[in-house]
């Protein structure tokens, strides 16, 4: 029984299983009409009518209204000749009716109904056949419910998914925005301590300089307001930024600790280790400097490799590698757990690192392994966005 369910589902599955049916309802019309054609008409007759009302089903699901004039017509036909009609014609009437009812309105549907309706208040034969004929009328409106139903149903689906895409779309914008936050807090913290490094510099130099003239003073004092001004904007900016707590969310002190970089890697590490992930580090012994903000993008980056692999593949081995060349900062996570579902790894910590790595011009990659395993990959640019820029050119 399970190879005879499964045999039913390959057929169902086939892509042109409509055309094949569509054909076997003519040939067996044709069939019908030399073996077992009723009293009353002849096979010729009946096997033209036959066509009519089954041959156009092949072009239903194009043209739909063409069809279901032909095939009612010809049902018509028949029913005024024989008083009965036969297998073919029925089902294509059939056939017609339900895709009218599963294609467009319940008034439509109705239309469709309409030669079998009047057939069973007055029998087109005018013989007495009312109660055939009212048969015939009732099983063509179960089909013409199937059809309705299906279309409802997928209607339902459809609207469904919709709504699924538009949620999953408003979470990933939501998640975005968030880390764009969260990006510019951390870019604030690197460029203040950088601009009020020229703060302070700028006004040691023009109060302590000996023999300093005028002009370089006053020069000295334009740089140290200018660097206070941007400080106080980019104050403001960071603090639309944040968002307000709701009354009832505690408020969560900031962290008023230096922004990390490559050198707390191995407390990252450390961490995770202590947390039960097994993780091997490769990296430069003594890596040259780097801007501050790129080796935070690093740093975060493999923050949330490691977080990943911990939520998604708890227990999995992890290997870190990070590399410092003249031209960019390389990292490269991998881990040995099922990567084979990159769907349940695409939340939020996916979309962060992709953002940081853009903030700086660089790019990353994410995805299972075709060993098995899971993936992560940023090459960030050492210094600005040049890398971004050659590759632009190219």
């Amino acid at each position: 029984m399970q190879g005879m369910g499964e045999w039913i589902r390959r057929i169902a599955a086939w892509p042109d299983l409509f055309t094949a049916a569509a054909i076997a309802l003519i040939l067996g019309g044709l069939l019908e009409g030399r073996f077992w054609a009723p009293s009353g008409i002849d096979s010729d007759t009946f096997k033209a009518l036959s066509l009519c009302a089954t041959l156009p089903i092949l072009v239903s699901r194009r043209h739909l209204v063409m069809s279901a004039i032909v095939v009612s017509g010809a049902t018509v036909a028949f029913l005024s000749i024989s008083g009965r009609p036969a297998i073919s014609v029925l089902i294509g009437q059939y056939w017609i009716v339900h895709l009218v009812a599963a294609r467009t309105t319940r008034a439509w549907t109705g239309v469709a109904l309409l030669p079998l309706i009047g057939n069973a208040i007055y029998p087109y034969s005018g013989t007495d056949a009312v109660l055939s004929a009212v048969l015939i009328l009732i099983g063509a409106v179960a089909v013409a419910a199937m059809g309705d139903f299906q279309r409802q149903a997928k209607r339902a689906i459809a609207e469904r998914n919709a709504a699924r895409e538009e949620t999953a779309q408003a979470r990933h914008d939501r998640a975005v925005l968030a880390e764009r936050s969260r990006i510019a807090r951390e870019l604030h913290d690197v460029v203040a301590h950088h601009v009020s490094m020229m703060v302070v510099q700028a006004e040691t130099a023009r109060v302590g300089t000996p023999g300093l003239g005028a002009e370089g003073s006053k020069s000295l004092e334009v740089i140290r307001d200018t660097g206070r001004q941007a400080l106080t904007e980019m104050r403001r900016v960071v603090g639309v930024l944040r968002r307000d707590p709701s009354p009832d969310e505690p408020i969560v002190p900031a962290d008023r600790s230096p922004q990390p970089g490559l050198d707390r890697i191995d407390d990252l590490v450390a961490a995770a280790r202590a947390a039960g992930t097994p993780v091997m580090l490769q990296r430069d012994v003594r890596p040259p400097a780097l801007p501050a903000m790129v080796e935070l993008c690093g740093y975060r980056i493999i923050q949330e490799a490691l977080t990943n692999v911990r939520r998604h593949a708890p227990g999995a081995s992890v290997e870190v590698v990070v590399r410092v060349t003249d031209r960019a900062l390389h990292i490269r996570v991998t881990d040995n757990g099922p990567g084979a579902d990159p769907v349940a790894r695409q939340g939020h910590g996916l979309v962060g690192m992709r953002e940081r790595a853009a903030m700086v011009g660089g790019r990353l990659r994410a995805g299972p392994l075709a060993t098995g395993g899971f993936l992560v990959e940023a090459e960030l640019p050492s210094y600005g966005t040049a890398l971004m820029e050659d590759q632009q050119q190219k």
